[in-house]
């Protein structure tokens, strides 16, 4: 009995450098072939961008107001020292952690539109060539992996300011007592944004993988014949387009 072998067939497909639309001689770009085009899902993202602005930034606030109100929980538990014993400051490192948070997160939502700025960029842009266009999609892609950027930065910093100043008042207030508990769960809100995510991420991964999609490798059973015998084999085709 004759033993059947699987043969593995790799046909590499590069774009843009190898790879031509049929009959036309023009190279193939995944910035013009995903749907939706980055341009596109800018328009779609600045129609909404007003709307969703105010709970944007809610996973960085709740955990702001958390450490905010264990920072005031904190220097109310030193009340009772009696003057001109030294009044302890370690609650002031909530309270300034936490106001600093809300006052810019609030900053974000009312003075910064990323989505908006960018759909105003690119209108003014000529879309005419195939030249001018690739550069219209590359420049809203960098809108929008640069809107990420920003998220991925404010929720790292959110989270180490939070914790810090979480960890240090707990190390500070008096034990056992209201104080100490607020701060502990100050610590834990401190990774709300971690957890939560950001909207402006989501839509940069979104983009990203609606372009893998189009260029994933595609595989397909095929016969071929055998090199040596000449026999038709089963084989498995892989084509990467990339």
């Amino acid at each position: 009995m004759l033993k059947s072998t699987i043969l593995f067939a790799v046909i590499l497909m590069t774009l843009p450098n190898l790879s031509l639309a049929a009959g036309s001689g023009d190279f193939e770009y995944p910035e013009l072939l995903v749907a939706p085009k980055a341009s596109e899902r800018i328009d779609l993202e600045a129609k909404q961008e007003s709307d969703r602005r105010l709970g944007l930034h809610a996973a960085i606030q709740i955990s702001a107001i958390t450490t905010l109100v264990a920072g005031i929980m904190q220097q109310a538990s030193f009340a009772p020292v009696v003057a001109p014993a030294p009044q302890p400051l370690s609650g002031y490192a909530g309270i300034s952690v936490g106001a600093l948070w809300i006052a810019t997160t609030a900053a974000l939502e009312f003075a910064y539109q990323p989505y908006v700025s960018a759909k105003t960029e690119l209108a003014a842009m000529p879309s005419k060539t195939q030249r001018d266009q690739l550069v219209r999609e590359r420049l809203a892609e960098e809108d929008i992996h640069g809107a990420a950027s920003l998220a991925q930065k404010l929720r790292w910093l959110s989270f180490l300011s939070n914790v810090g100043a979480g960890g240090y008042m707990v190390a500070m207030a008096p034990s056992g007592s209201a104080a100490q508990v607020a701060d502990g769960i100050a610590m834990a809100a401190a990774f709300a944004p971690l957890i939560w995510g950001s909207h402006w991420i989501d839509v940069d991964s979104e983009q990203r993988d609606y372009k893998k999609k189009i260029y994933a490798p595609i595989a397909t059973g095929v016969l071929v014949p055998q090199p040596s015998t000449g026999q038709v084999a089963p084989a498995l085709a892989l084509i990467f387009r990339i």
